[in-house]
């Protein structure tokens, strides 16, 4: 009975529940089939039309407010060529940024480069607006099921994006790189996304833009491209270091030959074309061309860059004679391959005009190539002066009125300073007695230099008419250097120092040494080179009346005995 009693007591349990459900499904206006009243249902259904109108809208209007990289809308940076004072090319430089780029329209680029940059990148570029939602959710599958990066999904509109405007490979910047890409395809057409994307990609070896690395690669212009070099440099941007031609040549070329694949695949390539292009040889231009003068150009871009800025692209004339150059190297590897049984590796030449101050060779290391310093510029590095002063300390003394007979004791001496005795030596521990000052000089004597520093009136003397002839690595008071200035205490560099024995070569008239042609100058940035205004180095009319012609006078020994204004060049070694 007991068990009758609780099954009777579920069935009532059971019967109340259902007349319950039965209440509350009338009281929300259900049927027996769940079916709402007609009014209800209209209202539901044009609340989910108006959502489906609203949100698109809603979003197409939020992505107005998305901010674009300020960098698309800022003219590429031209390529300057920098020619010897003759016209002849050395290298293409961007004073922007350390690449070389060659804008072209969208008219130049042929059709077979364009099909192969979205055969490789972008197949759907034409029908997307900026995201290429098949490809993401591909890639976001792949990575789920991999738990590695497979294949990317990234189309051309946001890689430009990336491009213009770097930033991590995280999430977040992801996301925000899609949603500028979305915007920056409302506001530009297809095609000037296009033009701007083969622009500004990277190609590899500092060349920026197709029609670049059609000249760097090919020596082609755009035009004359075939299918199997379009393809190949195509195939570049993907990743410009690990396809680098000319150090990873059989990966760039297994890249093109994809490339040419998916071309025949699309229907971009005939048969013909297909077989052809994927047999042509490709013939790749020498990695170094027009790379002439190297450390010269290094110097123009480190001091003139707001001239190279203000120039605009183009042909811009320097002062150097690229045969003499090429002499000056010849003549240093010669020198050093002498030598070399004496560990000299390196060396540096410089050569002035020196009614102009005009800079005709520069030649800072034998190889530029060479591991680990051959790219050390040593025209413009800082190195001790050795002797190199001591002109100058004689200089002085001429004008406070002495002459080249003048006598000085080269006898051992403790000079006191505030930091102790100073007692120089000279090269070959001997000394010669009584010396007249042109003796002392021509034999770089240590000890009388630094009798006639301290007859003069001291370092504070000299350094003062070291910087007055262009010396800038002088930044230190005259008491840091002390007596030693004479004799090599300092560093000097090899352009400014041949420059200041220029203005001994003037008989004492200084003017700034020269780097770009005066005209290239005044045409690219008036303020970019100093004014070849004259200012007194020394005093010439004392010099001048000091030298008969006859006997060798200091400023003629200095220059190299070749005497006065009349001398054409200067030259540093």
């Amino acid at each position: 009975m007991g068990g009758d009693d609780a099954s009777r007591a579920k069935r009532l349990e059971c019967v109340r529940l259902s007349g319950a459900l039965r209440f509350m499904t009338n009281a929300h206006g259900l049927g027996a089939k769940g079916a709402r009243p007609a009014g209800q249902r209209r209202a539901i259904w044009g609340f989910g039309l108006l959502s489906l109108l609203v949100l698109p809208l809603g979003a197409w209007l939020a992505l107005r407010c998305v901010p674009l990289p300020a960098g698309l809308f800022l003219p590429l940076p031209p390529a300057v060529e920098l020619t010897d004072r003759h016209g002849h090319s050395l290298r293409e430089v961007s004073a922007v940024e350390d690449v070389v780029s060659q804008p072209a329209s969208l008219a130049e680029m042929p059709q077979c480069l364009i099909d192969a940059t979205l055969a490789a990148e972008d197949q759907r570029f034409w029908t997307h607006h900026g995201v290429d939602w098949r490809a993401t959710l591909r890639a976001t599958g792949q990575l789920l099921r991999h738990r590695r990066i497979v294949s990317g999904a990234s189309t051309l509109t946001q890689q430009l994006i990336k491009q213009v405007q770097p930033r991590p490979r995280t999430l977040f910047p992801k996301l925000l790189e899609s949603l500028q890409a979305l915007r920056l395809e409302q506001v530009w057409s297809k095609q000037q996304i296009l033009t701007a994307y083969l622009n500004r990609i990277d190609y590899g070896n500092r060349r920026r833009g197709c029609a670049a690395a059609a000249a760097f690669y090919f020596d082609r212009r755009l035009p004359d491209l075939s299918p199997a070099e379009a393809a190949f440099l195509a195939g570049l941007p993907q990743a410009p270091t690990r396809l680098n031609p000319h150090r990873q040549f059989e990966r760039a070329r297994q890249r093109q030959q994809w490339i040419l694949a998916r071309m025949h695949a699309a229907g971009r390539l005939t048969e013909t074309e297909y077989t052809r292009a994927r047999a042509a040889p490709l013939r790749l231009r020498s990695p170094h061309p027009d790379f002439l003068a190297p450390h010269f150009a290094d110097l123009i871009l480190q001091t003139h860059a707001s001239a190279l800025a203000a120039h605009g692209g183009g042909p811009l004339t320097t002062t150097l004679d690229l045969a003499l150059q090429r002499r000056a190297e010849q003549v240093l590897r010669r020198q050093l391959d002498r030598l070399r049984p004496h560990q000299a590796r390196h060396g540096a030449v410089v050569i002035l005009d020196v009614p102009t101050g005009d800079v005709l060779a520069l030649v800072g290391s034998p190889d530029f190539f060479a591991v680990p310093a051959g790219q050390v510029n040593g025209a413009w590095a800082r190195r001790s002066a050795g002797s190199t002063f001591k002109p100058f300390t004689y200089l002085i003394a001429l004008e406070q009125g002495a002459t080249p007979a003048t006598i000085v004791a080269d006898v051992p001496t403790d000079f006191a300073t505030p930091t102790g005795v100073f007692a120089p030596l000279n090269y070959d521990r001997r000394c010669q007695g009584p010396t007249r000052y042109r003796e002392a000089l021509a034999n770089s004597l240590n000890i009388p230099a630094v009798k006639v520093l301290e007859t003069i009136g001291g370092p504070g003397v000299l350094l003062e008419r070291l910087r007055a002839c262009g010396l800038t690595t002088l930044e230190q008071p005259p008491a840091f250097y002390g007596l030693g200035l004479t004799i090599g205490n300092a560093e000097a560099r090899l352009l400014e120092l041949a420059n200041a024995y220029a203005c001994l070569a003037r008989l004492g008239t200084y003017l700034p040494y020269r780097l770009l042609a005066e005209r290239a100058v005044s045409d690219a940035n008036p303020r970019a080179s100093p004014e070849p205004s004259a200012k007194s180095g020394g005093e010439p009319p004392a010099l001048h009346t000091r030298c008969d012609g006859r006997s060798p006078c200091l400023p003629c020994e200095a220059s190299g005995g070749m005497g006065g204004a009349g001398v054409p060049r200067s030259t540093g070694v």
